[in-house]
């Protein structure tokens, strides 16, 4: 993909890698036909998978003043009770009612193993703003075998440093995307997955015993999207964990990034997940961490937030209220 500018009267021809990596700014116009094909709607063979020329679209400038001097991030949340119990996946399985593992929903009330965005909009939620009507689900949680309820479920959507909080986009309505791995045979990656004891700093990558403190998983999703589809085969693709630097050039969209905290008034020694147990073998409690999200969130109000609190990097409670 080649672009022409001008540089006086005489025409210059780039590439847009070689534009990023000289730092240059692609038109947006340029942008949207690199990363689509005409007759599939997919992402361009060239750009299928994660680049490394990366330009300076979504992190902070070196020596610019630092928005987050204020807040330390942008923040705001959402708290959202434990809906109901059930072996689907409306996301891996559309219309399955006897999936492989038991999931715990939270968020919208009306969640079932066909559910669409069309069928979940305007409806019912346990969230606090009531203003977010997407489903969430990650995997029962069973302590000796037993379903074990959640004491407490935050969804927290934020921006850090290094990125740019005036680039966050809001998430797109009917975006879908998973992180982990509930086909985990080994540790996930700590910017996914994370158990810890309540009251304690150290992160492990299974489910810790911890003794008289109760247990915590962090679920962390990736914030760079392709910026075309809301899935994809996998559930994962059209997403990318920008990890601290610039969203890639097939995910150039920065979202909010979304990470799940579910607390249970559990210590974890006889703790697993129902997706820890597989045909065969059981893996170490906790190994399969993995989680779903649905947005159904009233397109106006998100925005509002993500303008509020996040792009202008302050710290607001569930309602939206800036806090600090």
């Amino acid at each position: 993909m080649m672009e022409v500018f001008r540089i006086g009267k005489r025409p210059i021809v780039l590439t847009l890698a070689v534009l990023a990596l000289l730092g240059g700014t692609v038109p947006a116009a340029a942008y949207s036909r690199s990363l689509r094909t005409r007759t599939t709607g997919v992402l361009a063979p060239e750009i299928a998978a994660p680049v490394a020329f990366r330009r300076p679209l979504t992190a902070l400038v070196p020596g610019a003043p630092d928005p987050f001097v204020t807040s330390g991030l942008g923040e705001f949340v959402a708290h959202c009770p434990l809906v109901r119990r059930a072996a689907m996946d409306p996301i891996v399985a559309p219309g399955n009612a006897t999936f492989g593992h038991s999931h715990d929903f939270f968020g919208n009330k009306t969640v079932d193993h066909s559910s669409t965005t069309a069928r979940l909009e305007r409806q019912p939620t346990s969230c606090l703003p009531s203003a977010d009507a997407s489903a969430y689900w990650v995997p029962t949680l069973l302590t000796a075998g037993v379903p074990t309820d959640p004491t407490e479920f935050t969804i927290y959507y934020q921006v850090k440093r290094p990125y740019d909080p005036t680039k966050v986009t809001p998430f797109p309505s009917g975006l879908r995307m998973i992180a982990g791995d509930a086909m985990a045979m080994s540790e996930q990656p700590d910017y996914v997955v994370q158990w810890h004891c309540i009251g304690e700093s150290q992160g492990f990558a299974v489910i810790p015993d911890c003794g008289s403190h109760d247990l915590e998983l962090v679920l962390t999703f990736p914030n760079c999207w392709d910026g075309i589809n809301l899935d994809s085969a996998n559930h994962k693709s059209h997403m990318f964990y920008g990890r601290g630097l610039n969203c890639p050039l097939s995910h150039p969209v920065l979202l909010p990034e979304l990470s799940f905290r579910a607390r249970w008034a559990v210590a974890g020694a006889r703790a697993t997940l129902s997706s820890d147990v597989m045909p065969g073998h059981t893996m170490p409690g906790g190994t399969t961490a993995h989680g779903d999200f649905m947005n159904v969130w009233e397109q106006a109000e998100l925005a509002r937030r993500v303008t509020g609190c996040l792009t202008v990097a302050r710290v607001c409670d569930a309602s939206g209220a800036v806090i600090r």
